[in-house]
């Protein structure tokens, strides 16, 4: 939605799309991507993704942006009134976040997250609920070692069968699947002792994609932790850094919503909560982006036990394209990234 906004504006330049070779057509494809529940209880998945855009009250959105952002992204588009009733935009967002969550607790976003002069606010809200292919069968106690060293107990699942699995010098990646077929839980555990801050810093995105297309079914023990937590991050940076900085500049230009009154992004935050069992996996991410008006085959399985930190993601199998993805680090204290 922002590379929609920015159409016409040659001074913002958006080339973080670009950071991998492929991501925006995969890009794409995920997030035209959504998976009703079943009829019935006990549907094996349920992926939907939803969007929505708040503009200042009486600006004057260009109908070309409107048409696309319904017709391709099927954005929501409504208006609130960011400079005159501020708590009251925040809670007609945060409403709309609650319905996406009926029954949990919602992400809820703060008045910190409005600034005085936002005049556009973009939110993009996914919810998957998914049972595994092969569920584990009830937990038991086990240990996990932090990245300090220290044992804790937690739950561990743990079951022997048939799962995808590559195995490197430097790390072994697992596939547990979905009950349906087309999304799969991934697990990347490091095979020596070095921390997983220096592993992360040392893995390439094309390694990890490599180690995805060699997978191949074996017997695998695997251990894996019940963990639920839920993490905020704050991407403005990150962005910046990855080839947009001039989108949170004075210079930005995003022209596709009111050519009258020229905005930058001032923040962009991103929410996530997940939850791992037995069954399978539940999840939620909502990420916001706030725009300002400018003032100036073995005898013996192959084990996989992730007792100690490991890179999870959830992807699409038909692509590698990676909806979620974290760092489990003390799944006792529900704490992530």
């Amino acid at each position: 939605l922002v590379e929609l906004l920015a159409r016409g504006g040659p001074k913002v330049k958006l080339q973080f799309f670009e950071y991998e070779s492929g991501r925006v057509l995969d890009r794409e494809i995920v997030l035209d991507r959504t998976v009703e529940p079943a009829a019935g209880g006990g549907a094996p998945m349920s992926l939907i993704i939803s969007r929505a855009i708040w503009a200042q009250a009486g600006s004057t959105i260009e109908p070309r942006f409107q048409e696309i952002a319904a017709r391709r992204y099927r954005a929501q588009l409504s208006q609130a009134d960011f400079r005159g009733n501020r708590a009251g935009a925040l809670q007609s967002i945060n409403t709309w976040l609650s319905d996406k969550s009926p029954g949990k607790r919602p992400i809820a976003l703060s008045e910190a997250d409005l600034e005085p002069d936002t005049r556009l606010f973009l939110l993009d809200h996914m919810s998957l609920r998914s049972l595994w292919a092969s569920p584990f069968p009830p937990s038991s106690p086990g240990h996990f070692r932090t990245q300090r060293g220290a044992v804790e107990s937690v739950p561990l699942m743990r079951q022997t069968g048939r799962f995808p699995v590559t195995r490197t010098e430097r790390f072994d990646l697992l596939e547990l699947p979905f009950a349906r077929a087309g999304l799969s839980f991934v697990a990347v555990l490091a095979r020596n002792s070095e921390s997983l801050e220096a592993f992360i810093k040392k893995t390439s995105a094309a390694e990890l994609n490599t180690a995805v297309q060699q997978l191949r079914p074996r017997t695998v023990d695997v251990w894996l932790p019940r963990f639920h937590f839920r993490s905020s991050l704050r991407l403005d940076g990150i962005l910046a850094g990855m080839g947009m900085p001039l989108a949170f500049s004075t210079l930005a230009e995003f022209p596709a919503i009111d050519p009258k009154e020229p905005l930058r992004l001032s923040s962009v935050r991103h929410e996530v909560e997940i939850e791992v069992d037995e069954r399978g996996t539940r999840a939620e991410a909502a990420t916001a982006v706030a725009g300002v008006l400018i003032k100036g085959d073995e005898t013996e399985p192959l084990p996989f036990h992730a007792d100690r930190p490991f890179v999870f993601a959830v992807i699409v199998r038909e692509n590698g394209a990676i909806l979620m993805l974290g760092v489990l680090t003390r799944p006792a204290q529900e704490a992530g990234t």
